[in-house]
């Protein structure tokens, strides 16, 4: 996997995939699995389930930032959309994976470091200031790489909060993004998230 491509994936712009797992779907109104991961998720009332028609809004937008960083143009069909949600435009679930055979779990950390360091880079030269925090957080017994991104706008207030989880799960490389500018938004997504179950 390029860093390009870990880029787009920890970021989340990864709606911009039209393909879908046989193995990722909606079981009823409010929840989801995937049995590739063992991933069971509730999904909160009257929050929107983004379809392939959402995602086009997310695909173009992410294909640009990425590519005019990169000065390049690609399409990035390595990585599978899974389960999103929004309450609007800034209050946002995203999940996605790839298949990949890292050869041990300190060469998938170290990728993960390098995306980290790639995705402030792109937004500051965006001309955004930002403060970030690294750290760790289990969820049912599954351990994620957490990275907080705190966006402010040119007031100095916060524009929005990206909170991106990542886990090497199956021999996938799973990512999750919570993206928020409200507290009740904020306390929605932790709480649906983090009761997600995961079977070993």
């Amino acid at each position: 996997m390029t860093l390009t491509t870990s880029i787009l994936k920890l970021l989340l712009i990864s709606t911009l995939i039209s393909c879908t797992s046989k193995n990722n779907k909606v079981v009823s109104e409010n929840s989801y699995e995937n049995t590739e991961l063992g991933w069971t998720m509730r999904i909160p009332d009257d929050w929107e389930i983004l379809d392939k028609t959402n995602q086009g809004i997310y695909k173009e937008k992410g294909k640009r930032m990425v590519n005019d960083f990169n000065n390049e143009n690609r399409s990035y069909k390595g990585l599978i959309y899974l389960l999103g949600f929004k309450i609007n435009q800034f209050n946002i679930f995203q999940s996605n994976y790839e298949k990949i055979d890292y050869k041990d779990l300190k060469a998938w950390r170290e990728n993960k470091n390098q995306q980290k360091r790639a995705a402030a880079k792109m937004y500051t030269n965006q001309g955004m200031k930002i403060d970030t925090i690294s750290s760790t957080e289990t969820i049912d017994n599954t351990t994620f790489s957490v990275f907080l991104i705190t966006a402010y706008n040119d007031l100095g207030g916060v524009r929005y909060t990206q909170k991106i989880y990542g886990s090497y799960i199956n021999g996938y490389d799973f990512a999750v993004l919570l993206n928020y500018n409200t507290k009740e938004a904020e306390e929605t997504l932790h709480k649906f998230w983090k009761n997600s179950t995961f079977k070993k």
